[in-house]
């Protein structure tokens, strides 16, 4: 009789739990799936494109390539100002996130001169100090920061923390219209990676948070 009670205690327990997390989910989806486009990425012609994570072939993710082709949608190939490639620097294993997205966008015919790769940052946090040294250097004053729904209120925090000269506006592609689709399975992972790192960047010190990062991503 106790082991049902604790059994149905526990089974509770999972379901509250499960129900918890699906309406955290779609809340957070629901919230944020129309994305946002930016007409400024057009007027001031710079975008930082932010580095997802390479597939398993070694190559740019589909995320990634949703990041890419919702850039050049606002930023054409003959009136570029500056495109910004940001992290995937993998130095131990020889693989730059960066240097791939901008050998796709050669690909599709931009300038060589307009498309930059940014070889150092491993993360969200660098990304965005990478970025603002390479703009600096530029003496490009206004940018349009390019990531996912889900990820973009992650960026406008860590880059409201980032002291510097440079203005940041923000865009991202509508979750139903990315290209290539994101399945469900994919939005539901990035919803609970987002969380994931919400809940480090809180907790960890900002050195320990940094060392745990280079020992994944090495």
């Amino acid at each position: 009789m106790v082991q049902r009670k604790q059994a149905r205690v526990w089974l509770i327990l999972v379901a509250l739990l499960v129900a918890v997390d699906v309406s955290g989910t779609m809340g957070y989806y629901w919230l944020h799936r129309e994305g946002i486009s930016s007409d400024r990425m057009t007027a001031h012609r710079t975008a930082v494109i932010l580095f997802s994570g390479f597939d398993v072939d070694g190559n740019i993710d589909d995320e990634t390539l949703r990041r890419i082709h919702h850039a050049v949608e606002y930023v054409n190939q003959k009136d570029s100002g500056l495109i910004l490639c940001c992290g995937g620097a993998r130095p131990q294993s020889g693989s730059y996130g960066s240097l791939f997205m901008r050998d796709y966008l050669l690909r599709l015919g931009y300038d060589p001169a307009s498309v930059v790769a940014e070889t150092i940052s491993n993360s969200t946090h660098s990304n965005i100090r990478g970025a603002i040294a390479i703009l600096r250097e530029r003496n490009v004053r206004e940018a349009t920061l390019v990531s996912s729904p889900i990820h973009l209120p992650r960026v406008k925090h860590v880059a409201s923390r980032e002291k510097g000269s440079i203005e940041f506006d923000y865009s991202a592609y509508p979750l139903d219209h990315g290209r290539p689709p994101a399945s469900l399975a994919t939005i539901y992972c990035q919803i609970h990676h987002e969380w994931a790192a919400w809940l480090a960047d809180m907790l960890l010190p900002d050195g320990l948070y940094t060392h745990l990062l280079n020992r994944l991503r090495s």
